[in-house]
């Protein structure tokens, strides 16, 4: 799967010129050592001048090449693995933009989880470099070669924090409010779903993407009726199209499941309309709430796994889950029989989902600060030295004895070095760092809950 991630970056275009060196240099070295058939060949190989001659150049070209490709990548400003911050930032929204296109029944959430677990993991290849260069990386073994070269041409520590900036900007990205979707996610998002009566509901059927664009099937449920448009492709979009704004029109709430991409939703049913036609639809959703998007924000991203709207429907036993596979010739009706029930029962608070509590009741992912603060405290708590300006052995322990969930070991020894000696001395203190609820996340990260406890009584922070 990590090996996708580079199929497509630039730095592996096999026609910039540090790929044909490299190319050129591994099919030579072959031929070279093709006559390498004892230990005493490669001994006379290891020792050959003109041989150990020609490697070094090859290389110093190979290096040479890989540094004027990243700097005209950079000048053009264009992501790639190894980037800098700088650009990683700038191209972030169209990276979302892509994926969010790509995959459906995503929000900005996934994209996010993904980045980071990719960039810990690469940054825990390089520590563990021999392992990742047996073929046990995390990442696959072209991606430690690559991450092994930048940290070759830029220097370890450069890369391991730039690759700390991107994280601590995705954390900031995911701490600022886990679990909601992107701003375009849900139009005029409420936390109440507006009533039955002010609602209608859309959905449509196309071919695959990857195999063609053509719409059929477009379902409409309101007024306690559903309608289908089923004839002719370009007079079932209009007659979909007319029927959708006369009940927009009565100020009726839209509702959808995500039918806000560019493959699938308005743009899609605009786009084929005027390649069918020659002429414009126009179709705009106002005033519409993406239901899948609404859930999301309510209950938390993981209320339900992948795919969502099945699964959902399954979990509560929905009457008509068959037609949800994949060949049953009634399931767009069904998706759209589907997609009411979800919502009727989510007005009425009786919907079941994976997530035990709804989003305004879930306690807080833990965040870096937070796992550093505990460290802190638990050295107190135990007259346990702390491991100041020991940053590998800090991140080993934070990692084998703190169950991490999303801050990286390296976030939380950026966090522990930015408190200072006094910053922990009273409850004022603690709640300018980690909040009014300081005393619950501190003892439920602490791996010494009863000795911190004792801790925090003696000091008079806690009655």
């Amino acid at each position: 799967m990590e090996l996708n991630r580079l199929k497509n970056d630039p730095l592996n275009d096999p026609e910039n010129e540090y790929n044909k060196l490299r190319d050129d240099f591994i099919f030579e070295y072959g031929l070279k050592t093709t006559s390498i058939k004892t230990d005493d060949d490669l001994i006379f190989f290891e020792h050959d001048y003109e041989f150990q001659k020609w490697g070094k150049e090859q290389q110093q070209k190979i290096n040479e090449a890989f540094k004027k490709e990243c700097k005209r990548l950079n000048r053009d400003e264009v992501f790639y693995f190894g980037c800098p911050f700088i650009i990683y930032k700038k191209t972030y929204p169209k990276r979302l933009k892509d994926f969010l296109n790509s995959l459906f029944d995503t929000v900005e959430a996934d994209f996010i989880n993904g980045e980071l677990e990719y960039l810990e993991h690469t940054l825990k290849d390089l520590e563990n470099s021999e392992r990742s260069g047996d073929g046990y990386s995390l990442t696959g073994y072209e991606n430690f070669k690559l991450a092994s070269r930048f940290g070759h041409q830029i220097g370890a520590d450069q890369f391991t924090f730039s690759t700390n900036k991107k994280i601590e900007f995705l954390e900031g990205k995911q701490n600022a409010d886990p679990g909601q979707p992107q701003q375009n996610e849900i139009s005029d998002i409420e936390n109440e779903l507006p009533p039955r009566e002010n609602v209608f509901f859309v959905h449509y059927q196309c071919e695959n993407f990857n195999d063609g664009e053509g719409i059929y099937n477009l379902s409409i449920y309101s007024d306690d009726k559903s309608l289908t448009f089923s004839g002719n492709e370009a007079e079932s979009i209009q007659e979909y199209a007319d029927k959708v704004n006369e009940l927009m029109s009565r100020g009726l709430v839209l509702i959808h499941w995500g039918q806000n991409r560019s493959f699938y939703g308005t743009d899609h049913i605009n786009k084929r309309f005027k390649d069918l036609t020659g002429g414009n639809l126009h179709l705009e959703y106002r005033n519409d709430l993406n239901l899948g998007g609404w859930l999301v924000f309510n209950f938390g991203e993981n209320y339900i796994s992948h795919p969502r709207l099945n699964n959902l429907a399954k979990l509560n036993e929905f009457h008509g889950i068959k037609e949800t596979e994949k060949g049953q010739r009634t399931f767009p009706e069904n998706r759209l029989l589907l997609l009411t029930k979800i919502y009727f029962n989510a007005l009425r608070g009786t919907l079941k989902t994976e997530a035990s509590t709804p989003k305004t009741e879930q306690p807080q992912r833990a965040n870096a600060l937070q796992y550093a603060v505990t460290y802190k405290l638990d050295c107190y708590a135990t007259n346990t030295t702390a491991l100041n300006g020991k940053k590998t052995a800090l991140c080993k322990l934070i990692e084998k004895n703190y169950t991490l969930t999303k801050p990286s070991p390296n976030s939380v020894y950026k966090n522990f070095n930015s408190i200072g000696n006094n910053d922990l001395e009273t409850e004022a203190d603690l709640i300018n760092l980690i909040g009014d609820d300081w005393e619950r996340i501190v003892l439920d990260l602490s791996t010494n809950k009863k000795a911190l406890k004792d801790y925090l009584k003696k000091q008079n922070l806690t009655s």
